[in-house]
């Protein structure tokens, strides 16, 4: 374990491997924005936001309620003006506007990440990291944290992995 005090300077360095449990604070770089609400569902964005490691998140508002709204809205305007509408044109339009999407859930899992920058601050710094080797199929996430400052994100200690491959090899 790495535990830093402000005499001592134990801070990271490029090139460690460390390794983040549950219920850890950073900051993700590759968190996608259509999460969020308000967001455009369909959008390719990624943001920079605070999660905790392990943590589960969806997508609040449903494609289903999009294309309910957007139905009321233009019935109500056919009906105040009187005129007559297709409802079976309109699911159709409103279905091909709007494709239905399937439910995504996104988590920064617990594992390896490799230190990839330091960004030196008065007192401290900034790590920024990427996931270790990602397996086929695995997203690579890119996470900050820091070291030495106070903010949200500031881990006191760390487990940094001396031989990673062998360490994974005793998680699995």
């Amino acid at each position: 374990m790495a535990h830093w005090e402000s005499n001592e300077r134990g801070y990271l360095r490029i090139t460690d491997v460390v390794y983040l449990k549950a219920d850890t604070l950073v900051e993700c770089a590759t968190f996608p924005a259509r999460l969020l609400s308000g967001e455009n569902p369909y959008s390719k964005r990624m943001i920079l936001r605070q999660v905790t490691i392990g943590e589960e998140h969806r997508k609040s508002e449903k494609v289903d309620f999009i294309k309910k709204h957007i139905s009321a809205v233009i019935e109500g305007g056919f009906e105040f003006f009187k005129v007559p509408l297709d409802k079976g044109i309109m699911k159709r339009f409103i279905d091909h506007q709007i494709p239905t999407i399937e439910e995504e859930i996104f988590v920064v899992p617990t594992g390896l990440y490799i230190i990839t920058d330091i960004i030196p601050l008065r007192r401290g710094q900034q790590n920024v990291l990427k996931t270790y080797k990602p397996g086929e199929g695995e997203t690579e996430h890119i996470l900050h944290f820091y070291q030495g400052i106070y903010h949200p994100t500031n881990i006191a200690e760390v487990q940094v992995i001396k031989n990673p491959q062998e360490f994974r090899k005793g998680i699995q």
